[in-house]
């Protein structure tokens, strides 16, 4: 499954984050907290801000980059 794929990869980038935090950082790569609240579907924009504040912590990982050219 795509939980299994990805926890491989992860592993072999060295990669600490995990797969729900993927959640929270691509809400918050639109920069809008009005369009994350829709994309992820919650009834406040206090619930979005939580996702918002804990995806700041994330960085992309270097191999990450790499791969994508940055």
């Amino acid at each position: 499954m795509l939980r299994n794929r990805f926890d491989e990869a992860r592993e072999d980038a060295g990669a600490t984050f995990q797969f729900r935090d993927i959640r929270a950082k691509a809400a918050t790569d639109t920069g809008d907290l009005g369009h994350a609240q829709r994309l992820l579907g919650h009834k406040t924009r206090e619930m979005t801000s939580l996702y918002a504040e804990a995806a700041i912590l994330l960085r992309p990982h270097k191999t990450i980059c790499n791969i994508q050219g940055r």
